[in-house]
């Protein structure tokens, strides 16, 4: 199955919560392949593409990658990179439904050109806070998925919060 749900730090300013809904319905029907999914995604992507994200585009990727599209994939990777500006953590593009990509001189250049931006974003980042030691005990833990940044996990969690 594919690692698809931990690629992206970034701008988000689509509709997260129906991207994260077509995601993982096509997680649902890669399980019966990968071709079928990956139409399924670029079918609902091209209705209305600015309503998705690096997400979707890695999705569409990873997708066309496990269906043995290459050239398709290296084009979802330089659409989301080149075209827009978004970076992967670098372990996120050691997926294995990118294997068949991993002596593709595009593909190289583009996972460099990523690397680089999340080192300068790493290296620009500053914690907000830290745990240095145990003041209370009670302890509030907040734990959300891969594929979901703050707006998605609240949503998700906002019934235990009431």
């Amino acid at each position: 199955m594919m690692k698809v749900c931990s690629a992206f730090f970034g701008k988000e300013e689509h509709n997260l919560k129906k991207e994260n809904d077509i995601l993982e319905t096509t997680l649902s029907i890669a399980e019966n392949g990968y071709s079928e999914a990956y139409h399924f995604l670029l079918d609902a992507y091209e209705k209305s593409i600015e309503n998705y994200g690096p997400q979707t585009l890695y999705f569409l990727a990873c997708l066309a990658g496990g269906a043995n599209m290459p050239e398709k994939s290296v084009n979802w990777l330089r659409k989301s990179i080149t075209d827009n500006g978004w970076w992967y953590r670098p372990e996120v593009l050691e997926d294995d439904d990118l294997e068949l990509l991993k002596d593709n001189s595009k593909f190289l250049l583009l996972k460099s050109i990523s690397d680089v931006r999340y080192i300068d974003a790493v290296r620009k980042s500053k914690p907000l806070f830290s745990w240095k030691a145990k003041t209370a005990d009670n302890l509030f833990l907040a734990v959300h998925g891969n594929t979901q940044n703050g707006k998605i996990a609240r949503n998700d969690c906002l019934f235990h919060l009431q």
